[in-house]
């Protein structure tokens, strides 16, 4: 074996041993991510269909609005901005919301 083919960067870079096996993993947890939240399609239905509003893993949200507020460390962006809609605005968006 000649020193070119022993020293190549996928035999001495971890990162490029590494990547695929990476590569491959995230795309099983964005998979299972996908498949664990529910989408946003039909969530104006969840009462006449399942006779509840209650929202989240646990169900601690009572309605959409709730919903978002419950959201903190990566969601609270998008939790401040529905904090500083003004009222209309955000009757509107759960108005779009429910009509998905």
């Amino acid at each position: 074996m000649s020193e070119s083919q022993c020293h190549r960067e996928e035999a001495t870079n971890p990162r490029a041993i590494l990547t695929p096996y990476i590569k491959g993993l995230s795309r099983l947890f964005f998979a299972l991510v996908a498949v664990m939240i529910p989408p946003l399609r039909g969530i104006g239905l969840v009462h006449s269909v399942n006779g509840h509003t209650r929202f989240l893993h646990d169900g601690r949200a009572r309605n959409i609005s709730e919903a978002i507020l419950w959201h903190g460390g990566e969601g609270d962006p998008a939790r401040q901005f529905f904090l500083n809609m003004s009222r209309d605005e955000r009757d509107s968006l759960l108005r779009f919301l429910e009509s998905l």
